[in-house]
């Protein structure tokens, strides 16, 4: 699952992001909305630039383009959900929809990583620190671009711009801004209903179904569609695969954070 490439960068890439993480927690805790975005707009626009030049240095490759290098992967769907969660207007359904995608995908994608590296980058890191890359900026890309995912999630955990509220059949919530309902709170978030969650999910699940389709025309590995096997219902077992993880990815950000609430809760107010 690990191998010696990936401990001897992943690990030092996850303290790093962390302590990161905990410093900016510190510093921007008690601001406001708009300043607490600040890494998050940064991030988004990292990622944008990076697959730009990406897809740029592809074109421009003299062995050819490559469409291996289309973004039809998993992961290629924060090209898009990092910048409209944090540039759209921040509680409007538009943007609590794509900060619940980009929750929960980045959450994924930093648990994957943690089981197994080696299908998320560890090929890429091998490469690179072995010195065998062909396209150097392609496998640099990689490994940043997933990080970049990561340290979103540990953002996220650290600046606390959302709340993602339980699905519930009574609507409780459309999902709202409190930044606007109660200007004197410096520590406001944006609170997404479970409504918007299931909306993200749908999305990432079509966005994986064009992965599914765009990897048979192609003839291409694109979300691992091609990686086991080319048969239908091979390729319909991953397809489940990707809903049951983002479906119980979803359920573990939505109900695990109040359930251990709780727990604390009565063990620092224990009933009588």
């Amino acid at each position: 699952m690990w191998s010696i490439y990936d401990l001897q960068l992943l690990p030092i890439s996850f303290l790093v992001l962390a302590i990161l993480s905990i410093a900016l927690h510190f510093v921007l805790k008690n601001k406001a909305l708009k300043l607490r975005l600040i890494p998050f707009k940064l991030i988004a626009v990292f990622i944008v630039v990076i697959e730009t030049g990406k897809q740029i240095r592809g074109i421009t490759y003299a062995g050819g383009y490559n469409n291996i290098w289309l973004p039809f992967h998993v992961c290629s769907i924060f090209i898009f959900s990092f910048p409209l969660a944090v540039f759209l207007k921040q509680g409007s359904k538009g943007a609590n929809i794509f900060w619940a995608l980009s929750f929960i995908n980045s959450f994924m994608v930093t648990v994957s990583t943690l089981i197994v590296p080696s299908l998320i980058m560890g090929e890429q890191i091998r490469r690179v620190l072995t010195g065998t890359s062909t396209l150097l900026f392609m496998d640099i890309h990689s490994i940043a671009y997933h990080l970049a995912a990561i340290l979103f999630l540990m953002f996220i955990i650290a600046l606390k711009p959302i709340k993602m509220e339980s699905f519930s059949l009574r609507r409780k919530n459309n999902g709202t801004s409190f930044e606007n309902n109660a200007p004197e709170r410096k520590n406001n978030y944006s609170s997404i209903s479970g409504y918007q969650t299931v909306v993200a999910v749908i999305i990432f699940m079509s966005f994986v179904a064009l992965a599914w389709i765009m990897a048979i025309i192609l003839q291409r590995n694109f979300s691992a569609f091609r990686l086991i096997g080319n048969t239908i219902g091979i390729q319909s077992v991953i397809f489940v695969l990707y809903l049951i993880a983002v479906v119980v990815s979803a359920a573990i950000l939505m109900y695990v954070p109040k359930l251990f609430k709780k727990i604390c809760l009565r063990k620092v107010n224990p009933k009588p």
